[in-house]
């Protein structure tokens, strides 16, 4: 069994506070180090060439992104779907305000369901009031 100890979060930009990309891990201090070490190196890929760019521009500014933890308590399993459902929402809602691309991302909404039955009350509770709040959808029906 998998442990739930993975969280899902967004990286914001602090001159516009808009959610630049949106990632899984279980420890996230560790992770918003790795990303911010990444603007030293150059990457290959154009999203990754893209999110290095915006990092260094911010290295410039003197600022560094915020780190939101919007979902924790999941499994690896769990938060991968909701990662992957939340870049493609933000792709149809927001283009362009992801550095992440939609290429290998499966079908939303399936992998949703399957992740709303393996959840507790608190945790679909949390999905709603995040989908709601953050997403600006007008109803999500349970």
């Amino acid at each position: 069994m998998e442990t739930k100890n993975v969280c899902v979060y967004f990286l914001r930009d602090p001159r516009s506070n808009l959610v630049r990309y949106i990632g899984i891990t279980h420890k996230p201090s560790l992770r918003m180090n790795g990303h911010w070490t990444q603007r030293l190196y150059s990457s290959e890929g154009i999203v990754k060439a893209q999110k290095v760019e915006w990092l260094q521009e911010l290295d410039d500014c003197g600022l560094r992104p915020s780190m939101d933890v919007v979902l924790s308590g999941l499994t690896r399993t769990q938060a991968k779907r909701v990662e992957h459902y939340l870049v493609s929402q933000w792709h149809m809602n927001r283009p362009g305000q992801l550095f992440q691309s939609q290429t290998g991302l499966f079908d939303p909404i399936k992998p949703l369901s399957v992740l709303w039955d393996r959840c507790d009350d608190r945790q679909r509770d949390a999905m709603l009031r995040f989908m709601q709040d953050r997403m600006c959808l007008v109803s999500v029906a349970s």
